[in-house]
């Protein structure tokens, strides 16, 4: 799958759609698309550096 190619995801079981359908009765979340290497494909970290979530920034940034 291009890294930059724009798909849906279901919030309940990660199944991952080329286009916008329910799934499991709720919203699929969006995913842009966005460059390799790109900071918000990566976890969000404390100043520390510890992983404060293993789940990508763009995920945490979702308007429900």
């Amino acid at each position: 799958m291009n890294s930059e190619q724009e798909f849906y995801i279901c919030p309940f079981c990660f199944f991952a759609s080329e286009t916008n359908a329910p799934c499991h009765d709720r919203t699929m979340i969006r995913y842009p698309g966005f460059p390799a290497g790109d900071s918000r494909l990566k976890p969000a970290m404390a100043e520390s550096g510890d992983i404060k979530t293993r789940m990508p920034r763009w995920m945490l940034h979702v308007q429900a």
